[in-house]
């Protein structure tokens, strides 16, 4: 009897040092990511705010029947950067790396003053091995802080890092944050979050009222199916039915608008001119790679990188492949291992592009190390550069990889798209010059044709 109850003395002893350890280790990381965000949001201040012009144009926010979404009303140009794979930390460990994440992203933002920045994905990266801290709350709010700070329109698109099972901001918690947000530069207009808390859309108009592009955001990794939460995130999110349904309704209801105006217009038009905005274009911005893009670079990969009757090399690299289950390198794409026959996980190539001829690019991060385009039955598949830091050994010292993309909208249907690496500009940096890394990368332009 006396045994066992020392044994329960013993086992209680065990308890409360493990509660009290856990507790002093919460305490510091808790106090340590708040002081680190501190530090980081100081260096931010450092940086001068861009200088846009008094004519810069400024996104309206428009209710219009059921849709709430922003225009960019202009019959020139918008410039729209696409940053992915941040990867900031916000946490003693990461420290360093972040501002070193955080000098690249100013610069780049400062240099191409774009009318707006989206952050598609991979943005946080909470994890107490890695950065040292659980909090992505408090770093959501640092990079808001710092596109607040540069006075750059923006929006977010959710990637697999960004939440997690253990991070301390959840997907719910993530819309609150941003649905209350006072800030005069945050986009956010979020539909059908029973699939996503980023699936959005915006605008280009010009003073006619036509709708020249339509770009949308799609979230593929946090998902509520039947009402409960649950993440794709091990195997790789898919892109659902209703949210390609969603995006075919927006499609539609602009086109049937621009026919309305066309048809009503005493200036007659030319088929050319109507087939610029009938049906409207669309571009997807969507953290995770389509399936297509897998399936077309197999295609290419086997011959070499000649053109095929459904794939073409645009630009780019691919350095960063993955194990399948037959122990052949492949792409990241969405539904990969779910099981999910390849090519069949998402109807968004089949609906967007072949059923409605709407669809002329999608965007992606989520591959750190590749930046490929590739041509796919006629709509641009892009990788984008990425300013990962942190999520493989000594990629900080890499180059071949960092950097954005910039995709011109125009009034009449068409696009430039320009994918940068960092290093082979020449930015204007403040605060010392830009780590180059041991490695540089080519970049191409190409223009996307009204076809």
């Amino acid at each position: 009897m006396i045994n066992k109850f020392k044994e329960l003395n013993l086992a209680f002893k065990i308890l409360i040092i493990t509660i009290i350890t856990l507790l002093i280790l919460y305490i510091f990381f808790f106090f340590s990511n708040c002081f680190i965000n501190v530090g980081l949001r100081q260096y931010i201040r450092t940086y001068s705010p861009c200088s846009y012009s008094d004519d810069r144009i400024t996104p309206k926010y428009y209710k219009d029947g059921d849709y709430r979404y922003y225009t960019f009303v202009t019959d020139n140009n918008i410039k729209v950067v696409e940053l992915t794979d941040l990867h900031i930390g916000g946490g003693f460990l990461s420290y360093k790396r972040d501002r070193k994440t955080i000098k690249e992203t100013i610069t780049i933002i400062q240099n191409e003053l774009p009318d707006l920045v989206i952050l598609n994905g991979d943005f946080l990266y909470p994890g107490i091995t890695s950065s040292g801290t659980i909090n992505n709350r408090q770093t959501l709010k640092t990079i808001m802080y710092m596109m607040n700070h540069l006075g750059t329109y923006y929006t977010f698109n959710l990637g697999k890092t960004d939440i997690h099972t253990f991070s301390y901001l959840h997907a719910k918690g993530f819309y609150n944050i941003l649905a209350n947000s006072k800030s005069k530069y945050l986009l956010y207009q979020p539909y059908i979050t029973n699939y996503g808390y980023t699936n959005q859309f915006f605008v280009e108009k010009n003073s006619k009222g036509l709708v020249s592009n339509i770009i949308f955001t799609i979230d593929s990794n946090e998902k509520k199916i039947n009402n409960k939460e649950f993440s794709f995130r091990k195997n790789n999110g898919i892109i659902f039915d209703e949210q390609v349904s969603w995006a075919k309704e927006i499609i539609n209801y602009f086109t049937l608008k621009n026919q309305t105006i066309i048809d009503e217009s005493i200036i007659e038009y030319t088929d050319d001119e109507r087939n610029n905005y009938l049906p409207v274009k669309s571009f997807v911005y969507t953290h995770i790679p389509v399936s297509e893009y897998a399936i077309a670079y197999e295609d290419l990969i086997h011959r070499n990188f000649a053109k095929t009757l459904t794939s073409e090399y645009v630009s780019g690299i691919w350095d960063e492949l993955v194990m399948n289950n037959d122990y052949k390198t492949q792409i990241h794409y969405n539904g990969r291992n779910t099981g999910i026959e390849i090519g069949k996980e998402d109807k968004l190539l089949e609906v967007l592009s072949t059923e409605l001829k709407s669809l002329k690019a999608v965007f992606f991060g989520g591959d750190h190390l590749n930046n490929g385009i590739i041509n796919y039955k006629g709509v641009y598949l892009c990788s984008n550069y990425s300013l990962d830091n942190i999520t493989i050994k000594d990629i900080k010292n890499y180059g071949a990889h960092r950097g954005l993309t910039v995709v011109t909208y125009n009034d009449y249907g068409s696009s430039i798209i320009t994918p940068l690496n960092i290093y082979e500009q020449s930015y204007i940096v403040e605060n010392g010059k830009l780590n180059n890394g041991n490695k540089k990368g080519p970049y191409n332009s190409f223009f996307l044709p009204n076809k």
